[in-house]
């Protein structure tokens, strides 16, 4: 079976070695990068020798643009003491050389090697442009075979020892790469054991800090070793378990704006015993380097904070200034200019703005104050520019709910405000900032888009607009919003779509500014048009109310409607014909006048069976050549088949209606904690494009190609895209997807086993295989050929 799986890669390696500009490559690469590292961790645990393990180092800083992770063979890992480095070329090696140097460097290693396309080749990095000092020819042609190609990777292990031993004496040579890797890769490896942690005490019920914050007091906790070496005051003695409270006496020595910094407002992180040993090798390698730290230090934090500042909340502040004085929100770097006044940075990001601010030859400018919460801030500012970005969106629970309803009365004492449900921390914080604007200050924001569409969004607008207007909202990325907000009565809002395209809106209430903004922002033109020109408009639920509700089913079954509500309430299955009135009004979405509703309504009394064309066409006639819909095309039918009536059919639909349909992954992955899922994005139905080993690549119909390790992973998105498109989030672990997946199999059969039982009991015998299917393709569900591979065939 090896050999086998050997002569597989092999083969395809002879297909693409010398087309590296090929789309196959990039698999070919990383499939072989993945073999040679399990050849390593064959041959280190077969042979002794100098390297204990080998990795391939997906977070090293400095490799950030190789084609592949780099494969690092490592003396003693916790400790960032490496023994060599091979990279693998994707194209031209040469081009390749100066990154491949900066990666050996950024491990204090002067030596590299190269596996190319014709030889394998060691190569100084101490010099510019970097020397070869040894190379080996590949085989080619009938000489590549498994065997030859396992000698020369034997011939290569051979070679990194003999490298390594020559250079024995070598002292790792520090600088600001390798620091930053030290402090970065020690970050990584703690973080899952602290999250672990948390999780547990979650389940417990014992308070735990919010992911950002955990992560933040995490480098925060790192960053404090290095800032008391550059004083020469590493404790010598302490306990790990209790890091905080044995190094508070040394935190007093050093200077005060630091000491400031890694003293105030933060959650502290206990280690779990599984990493106090990894920790105790990150504290001892310090002292050991720590007369290079002050040289090193800041730029190393820079470093640092450019690789980790987005996952910790940090997001790059706008680049245009307004003229006011600067109140900066999490931003992602220290700021140069303009000097802000107050900075508002989380716990780890301020430490490491601290370091480059104390270190840095040529220092940014210090704000007057700095705080770590938005809370913290509590002055009401006149003719000030407040910026930057919230991210918080843990869920509080219900004792941290009260004290942060709490909280915003210092910045809205008139007004009784209190959030709930699953309001994130954030929406919190941005009502706080936004009370504390006074006369002439403004505010602009980088804020999660989710308010559009969540519960919470709805006091958002309605709380601030006795004082302000949101005048701008932007897309920023897939997830974000930059909203700006200003004083005034303004009831229009400039929109700025993905494409740098902008739209204008006013809604009539601040209520309906959500589902305006939405539509603006995704819709097509004819759709906008529609409400540009008020011949769609917002209803309150009393006035839908009044509306025939078949007429309200008519126009969400035609395919404006379905737009419309697929982007008002996306993952929702349409409503009941009970609570259409409510569901309709509240999801925001916008309908023709009463006349053309009542129209709709009438469709199924003229023709019997309705189909989405017929809405379609009748829609076209009122609402004219603005409509997005395509008039229905004159067609003679050529069937003799009668129609079936017409109120047996809605009868059926309606009993199928009463279902619940179930949501994949929505109702299964709430037990899986955020941080152990993944999200896919993707566009259209997926199919699988390619296999090898447990790696698979997708592509969706815009030719957009996703790679994941797992069967059950593709299955999963692959069935799940035969309704819907991305994003959506899945468990890392593959164990529990496949137990998703099966209940949500189980869920399905059962689903349409209730839709075969309401067609037995109304439908004639013989349509009924054919209504089911019907139905089924008409709702968001998936494809049911794909579902029934993974059911009894007696089904």
């Amino acid at each position: 079976m090896a050999a086998f799986f050997i002569s597989r890669i092999l083969r395809v390696i002879r297909l693409n070695l010398v087309k590296y500009n090929t789309p196959k490559t990039d698999g070919a690469l990383r499939q072989f990068s993945q073999q040679l590292q399990a050849w390593s961790e064959e041959k280190l645990q077969q042979k002794p020798g100098p390297f204990r393990q080998s990795e391939l180092c997906r977070g090293l800083i400095g490799a950030e643009t190789l084609p592949t992770p780099p494969l690092v063979y490592w003396v003693n890992r916790e400790s960032l003491l490496a023994g060599g480095i091979v990279i693998l070329p994707d194209h031209d090696d040469a081009e390749i050389l100066p990154v491949a140097a900066r990666a050996a460097l950024a491990l204090g290693l002067p030596h590299f090697f190269t596996w190319g396309r014709r030889e394998i080749q060691c190569w100084s990095a101490t010099y510019s442009p970097p020397e070869k000092v040894w190379e080996y020819a590949l085989p080619h042609g009938e000489e590549s075979t498994p065997a030859t190609f396992r000698k020369c990777f034997n011939l290569l292990i051979e070679e990194l020892e003999k490298q390594f031993y020559n250079l024995q004496q070598h002292i790792p040579e520090i600088s600001a790469t390798y620091l930053a890797n030290l402090i970065h890769i020690t970050y990584l490896d703690i973080l899952p054991s602290i999250q672990k942690d948390a999780q547990l005490s979650i389940a417990e019920g014992r308070m735990t800090p919010s992911p950002d914050a955990l992560k933040n007091s995490l480098l925060q906790m790192l960053l404090l070793p290095p800032a008391l070496a550059t004083v020469n005051d590493l404790p010598r003695d302490f306990s790990v378990a209790d890091f905080p409270n044995n190094l508070a006496e040394a935190v007093n020595n050093l200077p005060e704006k630091l000491k400031t910094t890694f003293t105030s407002h933060h959650e502290t992180v206990l280690f779990p015993e599984d990493c106090q040993r990894r920790f105790l090798h990150y504290y001892y390698r310090l002292e050991q380097i720590k007369s290079a730290l002050p040289e090193f230090i800041a730029d190393a934090a820079a470093l640092v904070l450019k690789s980790l500042s987005f996952e910790l909340g940090g997001r790059p502040l706008p680049t245009t200034g307004s003229g006011l004085p600067l109140v900066a929100i999490n931003p992602d770097s220290a700021i140069e200019d303009p000097s802000p006044e107050y900075e508002i940075s989380l716990p780890g990001i301020a430490a490491a703005i601290a370091l480059v601010r104390n270190f840095s030859n040529s220092p940014p400018h210090q704000a007057t104050q700095v705080y770590t919460n938005p809370f913290d801030l509590k002055t009401k500012l006149a003719n000030h520019f407040f910026t930057g970005a919230l991210t918080d969106e843990t869920i509080p629970n219900a004792a941290l709910q009260k004290e942060l309803n709490a909280r915003l009365r210092f910045a809205w004492p008139n007004h009784k405000i209190s959030f709930g449900g699953k309001t994130p921390v954030w929406a919190w914080q941005l009502l706080h900032l936004t009370g504390l604007l006074d006369q002439g200050s403004r505010l602009e924001l980088t804020i999660p888009k989710n308010w559009l569409w969540d519960r919470f969004g709805e006091k958002i607008p309605e709380v601030i607009r006795a004082k302000f207007v949101i005048s701008e909202i932007a897309l920023i990325g897939e997830n974000s919003l930059k909203c700006q907000f200003q004083p005034g009565d303004a009831a229009t809002t400039s929109i700025t779509r993905e494409n740098d395209s902008q739209r204008t809106i006013e809604p009539p209430l601040p209520r309906w500014l959500r589902p305006f903004a939405i539509i603006a922002l995704f819709a097509s033109d004819p759709t906008f048009h529609l409400l540009e020109t008020g011949e769609l408009q917002f209803y309150e639920e009393g006035t839908c109310q009044g509306y025939p509700s078949a007429g309200l089913q008519c126009y969400l079954q035609s395919t404006l409607g379905k737009n419309l509500w697929s982007l008002l309430a996306p993952g929702r299955p349409q409503p009941r014909p009970e609570k259409m009135a409510a569901q309709i009004a509240s999801a925001g979405v916008p309908l023709p006048n009463e006349k053309i509703i009542r129209a709709l309504g009438q469709l199924s009394t003229r023709k019997g069976i309705v189909t989405t064309a017929d809405i379609d066409q009748e829609i076209t006639v009122w609402l004219g050549a603005t409509t997005p819909i395509e008039p229905k095309r004159s067609l003679k039918s050529t069937s003799k088949k009668q129609p079936d009536a017409p109120e047996i059919i809605r009868l059926f639909n309606n009993k199928c209606l009463e279902e619940e349909i179930p949501i994949f992954p929505d109702n299964y992955i709430f037990k899986t904690p955020e941080n152990q899922r993944i999200e896919y994005n993707f566009n259209g139905r997926l199919r699988i494009k390619e296999t090898f080993f447990d790696e698979i690549i997708l592509v969706d119909q815009m030719n957009n190609e996703i790679t994941l390790q797992g069967i059950r992973q593709a299955e999963a998105l692959e069935l799940i895209s035969t309704c819907r498109s991305g994003p959506i989030k899945l468990p890392r672990d593959q164990s529990e997807t496949e137990k998703m997946l099966t209940r949500y199999v189980d869920d399905l059969t059962n689903l349409r086993k209730s839709y075969y039982r309401h067609a037995t009991n109304i439908l004639p015998d013989q349509e009924v295989t054919d209504k089911v299917n019907a139905f089924w393709r008409k709702q968001q569900l998936p494809d049911w050929r794909l579902v029934k591979t993974r059911i009894p065939k007696n089904f």
